[in-house]
């Protein structure tokens, strides 16, 4: 079971670069004027860039030939580091799947770094935040006490304080619920779960998603 449901941004732009309202998709990155300006997290290894990549296509938000011509545009892949301190540093305008610590820790830095909402939606996560409940535990009793806890709103209240993420539920957003906007779910925006929450996607997809995303982005640098 997981506990915490909140959503993973796709695209991050230097805001001295790019104007608002230019880059409202994810096909607007196919313009001609991104031409070899964009920078990637590597979605052939395990990780946010990967779990974006499948979630778009299993959810059928988008598919492997938009990503196909994504690399048509010239991106360039670089460590997670690397790639968010390239656009601080305005030598690239945007990141696509972008790490969320590093962007957070060049925001806090007075950085000229944002997200953006394109309009096919962003993916939902769920981070290591999983429970379960071992049918042989020690103490049964304390086991359920403790995760009836865990559960409930003010547990999860204290979670969110703690991770700064948002709860699967959807009673814990308030003035005392410890969230960034950005970590909150919020009306009017397309989601879409993970794809490797789905149990059936991990056992008889995910190989598959895996050669995909090879042999799309196996030729960028």
């Amino acid at each position: 079971m997981g506990f915490l449901y909140y959503p993973t941004m796709g695209i991050a732009i230097n805001t001295d670069l790019v104007k608002e309202g230019e880059l409202t998709s994810y096909f607007d990155l196919l313009k001609p004027q991104w031409t070899g300006k964009v920078i990637i997290n590597d979605p052939q290894v395990t990780g946010t860039a990967f779990n974006g990549f499948a979630t778009f296509i299993w959810n059928k938000a988008l598919d492997l030939d938009y990503f196909r011509q994504v690399v048509k545009q010239g991106p360039v892949i670089r460590d997670a580091t690397t790639q968010v301190d390239w656009l601080a540093k305005g030598k690239y305008p945007v990141v696509l799947w972008a790490d969320t610590n590093e962007i957070r820790r060049y925001q806090e830095a007075g950085a000229p770094v944002e997200w953006v909402y394109p309009k096919e939606g962003v993916y939902l996560s769920m981070d290591g935040a999983g429970v379960i409940m071992l049918k042989q535990r020690p103490h049964p009793n304390a086991a359920r006490v403790f995760l009836n806890w865990l559960l409930s709103r003010d547990g999860q209240i204290q979670i969110q304080k703690f991770m700064g993420y948002h709860s699967a539920r959807t009673d814990t957003v308030g003035t005392d619920s410890g969230l960034e906007p950005l970590n909150t779910r919020q009306e009017g925006v397309k989601y879409y779960p993970s794809a490797n929450l789905n149990v059936e996607w991990l056992k008889n997809e995910q190989t598959k998603y895996e050669a995909w995303a090879k042999e799309a982005f196996g030729a960028v640098k």
